[in-house]
């Protein structure tokens, strides 16, 4: 009897089904601009990673005094030419902070990679009827469509709360 029993409907309303296409497109949004934010983090992590490599080696290689950046040079403009660079990665790796601490294109694309698997699950329990989806026999007032279309807007309002996403164009 287990095997003959069946929790899916014969067919779909047509609001199931464009509240269906409504939750992968929020699926496909998410993915895509979360998978954007995970390359800037990482780009950006990489390159203030190489900034640091970077000032931490010259700045012990200024110490020395046979280090040359100029062999046209004299010790003077050497030096001057050393602690300019210096000064430079430096404001970099600062402004390289500054931006991650602004974007926080980790933080959002956490948030963004979370809501997608949410609401990927949401669409497979809707799919199936099973959870907040199922259809119960006893006619009750929510049908699994207002569920759904409740679950999107929940989704959709945590993304703009959380992650500071509201600001974006997301928002």
């Amino acid at each position: 009897s287990l095997l003959l029993s069946n929790r899916l409907p014969a067919k779909n309303p047509s609001s199931g089904l464009l509240l269906l296409r409504d939750a992968w497109d929020l699926v496909d949004i998410c993915n895509h601009i979360a998978r954007m934010y995970k390359r800037l983090s990482k780009f950006l992590y990489a390159l203030f990673l190489v900034t640091g490599v970077l000032l931490t080696t010259l700045t012990v290689l200024s110490a020395k005094e046979y280090v040359w950046l100029c062999d046209t040079c004299d010790i003077a403009t050497n030096v001057s030419l050393m602690q300019g660079l210096i000064f430079f990665l430096a404001v970099m790796a600062s402004v390289i902070s500054s931006i991650m601490a602004f974007v926080k294109p980790i933080s959002r694309w956490r948030v963004l990679r979370g809501a997608a698997q949410r609401m990927e699950s949401a669409i497979w329990q809707y799919r199936t009827r099973v959870g907040l989806y199922e259809l119960r026999p006893d006619g009750a007032a929510t049908s699994p469509e207002v569920e759904l279309r409740k679950y999107i807007s929940h989704v959709k309002y945590g993304i703009q709360e959380s992650g500071d996403l509201g600001t974006t164009a997301f928002g």
